[in-house]
C-alpha cells in the first residue's frame, strides 16, 4: 500500500483540478509517505522548552546549511587541488 501511495505521491495527476472533496482527498491522502514525523516531534519539543535555551527552527535550519555549505567547500577544495595536482603533472 506504501509503495502504491509513493508512486502516486511521484507520479500526481496535476492536469486535472480537483472535481469534489472525495477526489481532493484520494489524491492527497497518498502524500502520508512523505511526512515528516520527526519534525514534528521537534517542534514539539522546542515549543516545551521554556527556557530559550534551545534553538529555533529556524535557526537550526541555518546552522544545516552553513555545515552542508562547509561541507561542500571541503569536498571541492580536495578536488580542485587533485585536479590541479593531476594536470600539473600531467602537463608539466
Amino acid at each position: 500500500m506504501a509503495y502504491q501511495d509513493a508512486w502516486r505521491v511521484c507520479h500526481p495527476d496535476v492536469k486535472r483540478p480537483f472535481s469534489s472533496l472525495e477526489d481532493a482527498c484520494e489524491r492527497l491522502l497518498p502524500y502520508h509517505v512523505v511526512a515528516d514525523y520527526e519534525a514534528e516531534e521537534d517542534d514539539r519539543i522546542l515549543d516545551s522548552d521554556t527556557t530559550g535555551q534551545m534553538p529555533s527552527r529556524s535557526q537550526q535550519w541555518d546552522f544545516n546549511i552553513a555545515a552542508k555549505v562547509a561541507e561542500f567547500t571541503g569536498t571541492f577544495e580536495k578536488q580542485a587541488l587533485a585536479f590541479n595536482i593531476i594536470t600539473a603533472s600531467g602537463f608539466g
